[in-house]
């Protein structure tokens, strides 16, 4: 009596998957590459996470950052620096209004002084700046097509903002990454419609 119920119920089995053969091999293709996906991410998680610490290792990202409202001086720079371990360097940001070829369309970049043992770019196409006149753009939201144009910080910027700048327009010389900005995402400003649309590195 069990055998017999056994053997009907694999004919039973044969019979609906030769009559819904569809349905079967989609499920099981739903199944496979469920255990494929979750299996790769359990073999690629050790070689992602070291792939971004020899990324991160590479061009020095910063493991602290210490933003002061009031400044900071080269003496304090230098008080860091001189720590057991630590290497420090001082740098400088602003957020700006300008114009790159958008008349009717106010852009803002959020402008960094270039250091050279932390937080080092990794020049795409061009390259980097070779006097105070010259800065590099982010690859991410700029073709190289911009290389040779010029940017200025428009007059619509406030006083302070403006004299924080040494010259009144800068020469793209090159398209970088910064291990700074690992995503799209290049934060928020008071400025304009509150989105900074990408950065801009030049010389302190």
């Amino acid at each position: 009596m069990v055998m017999f119920r056994k053997l009907a119920w694999r004919k039973n089995s044969i019979r609906e998957i030769k009559h819904t053969w569809e349905r079967y091999i989609a499920i099981m293709a739903i199944i496979t590459l469920g255990v494929g996906f979750f299996s790769g991410l359990k073999v690629t998680r050790a070689a992602m996470v070291k792939n971004l610490d020899d990324y991160l290792n590479e061009y020095q990202m910063y493991d602290y950052q210490l933003i002061s409202t009031l400044g900071l001086t080269g003496d304090d720079e230098q008080f860091f620096d001189m720590q057991n371990g630590i290497t420090a360097q001082g740098a400088v940001s602003v957020d700006f209004i300008t114009d790159i070829g958008e008349a009717d369309n106010q852009v803002v970049l959020k402008a960094h002084s270039i250091t050279d043992s932390v937080n080092i770019l990794n020049v795409l196409e061009g390259r980097m700046p070779q006097s105070g006149k010259e800065c590099v753009l982010d690859a991410r939201f700029f073709s190289g097509d911009i290389i040779g144009t010029k940017i200025s910080p428009s007059a619509e910027n406030d006083e302070d903002t403006l004299e924080g700048f040494a010259y009144k327009e800068y020469t793209v010389v090159g398209l970088v990454d910064s291990p700074i900005y690992l995503n799209y995402d290049r934060g928020t400003t008071k400025l304009a419609n509150g989105s900074i649309h990408a950065f801009v590195y030049i010389p302190k």
